[in-house]
């Protein structure tokens, strides 16, 4: 290492030149990023975002190749009908399980267990959606996540006792 006023080599542990004074400035180096941050609501909703999708696509192919064939003239026909038919109810079932996620994230247990009890009952499906679409309780994830004040104002005025 030389010193950048006289040029003089001066060693690595030296505060400063030995010849003109000069302090030695060192280069900072900056701390490593974390190893493993911990995922975010960010990372849940890209998941989601590609997850969703592909397992509609999966259900589509495993329906076209693997379903009954409908009395259609077309081969290529009774294939995409089954593959529609399977990728709707994919579809179905990903948004049902997504407003169940929901309305666990927005603080509401009862229409979490009610929508898991009565997945097979389509006539009460509307209730985790409802949970979903509803008012975060103010203490849950979603809330501190994305309310801004006024909207945490409201949800405290409606849910006076949530901690």
């Amino acid at each position: 290492m030389t010193c950048r006023d006289c040029g003089k080599e001066i060693s690595t542990l030296a505060l400063a030149c030995p010849q003109c004074g000069r302090p030695v400035e060192r280069e900072s180096v900056a701390p490593p990023p974390p190893l493993d941050p911990k995922p975010t609501f960010k990372t849940l909703k890209v998941l989601l975002m590609i997850g969703i999708p592909a397992y509609i696509a999966c259900v589509f192919v495993v329906f076209a190749l693997v379903a009954e064939d409908k009395p259609t003239d077309s081969s290529l026909l009774n294939h995409l009908l089954n593959g529609v038919a399977g990728a709707v109810g994919a579809a179905l079932v990903a948004g049902y399980i997504v407003s169940l996620v929901i309305s666990g994230l927005k603080g509401k247990p009862f229409f979490v267990a009610i929508g898991i009890l009565t997945l097979p009952m389509p006539a009460f499906s509307f209730l985790p959606i409802m949970g979903a679409i509803r008012m975060a309780k103010p203490n849950s994830k979603w809330a501190r996540k994305y309310y801004d004040v006024e909207k945490m104002r409201i949800a405290r005025t409606r849910f006076p006792n949530a901690q």
